[in-house]
């Protein structure tokens, strides 16, 4: 039936959204793609789509033609003509599911970027890149490198340092966090903090962004 391919691409794009849900405070995680929501890229699925669409594409065009040779008002008119509008309303369909689909794998990719500035020469991410098809490591690449030369133009900025956290406009200048794993004594410009696994601290949000990047804190919320 047509629109099942689109279907089964959407569904599997809210199968790997919830998933990267489940595991969005695990720090066991060594997976990148799945860390990300970014399971294996469906080529042969999004070709099938790409075929049905295709092959919708051309049944329109025929239809449309049978209206200019025919200008009758009669019941095979009036099928023709319903046909033609679910034959078109199934092509937008399947463009609009490739559209979103594609559109969440690239959030993920830049999540993964900003997530990781700091440290992404460091980390493996064949885990990652066997995931994405060749256009998507493109971008990858692509997006990194505009985002170290932005960087590098603004280092007062300190973006990469920040990271993901240095696109939120903060809400509030102190937050109250929880120590994830032992860091000792920590030097900021407001003051010292020593680092205890389970404990909590109340400490202004501008020193915590970098502990909270490196992974040693996370903000509790209310």
């Amino acid at each position: 039936m047509y629109g099942d391919f689109g279907a089964k691409l959407v569904q599997d794009a809210k199968r790997s959204r919830n998933l990267k849900k489940t595991l969005q405070n695990n720090k066991n995680v060594t997976d990148m793609g799945t860390k990300y929501g970014l399971v294996e890229y469906p080529k042969d699925l999004i070709e099938q789509i790409i075929d049905e669409t295709s092959h919708l594409g051309a049944k329109a065009d025929h239809i449309n033609q049978l209206f200019e040779t025919n200008s009758s008002n009669n019941l095979n008119d009036k099928i023709s003509k319903c046909q033609y509008f679910t034959t078109i309303l199934s092509i937008h369909r399947n463009k609009r599911c490739l559209l979103g689909y594609h559109n969440y794998r690239r959030e993920n990719i830049d999540e993964f970027v900003w997530q990781n500035l700091t440290s992404i020469a460091d980390i493996d991410i064949s885990g990652l890149s066997e995931k994405l098809d060749m256009n998507e490591k493109e971008y990858l690449r692509d997006y990194q490198a505009i985002i170290d030369d932005y960087s590098s133009n603004f280092p007062e900025l300190e973006i990469k340092h920040k990271g993901d956290y240095g696109l939120e406009p903060p809400k509030d200048l102190y937050v109250e966090v929880r120590v994830l794993k032992d860091g000792g004594m920590v030097q900021t410009e407001y003051g010292v903090f020593n680092l205890i696994k389970d404990s909590q601290i109340f400490m202004r949000k501008s020193d915590a962004e970098a502990l909270l990047q490196q992974g040693y804190l996370q903000i509790i919320k209310n």
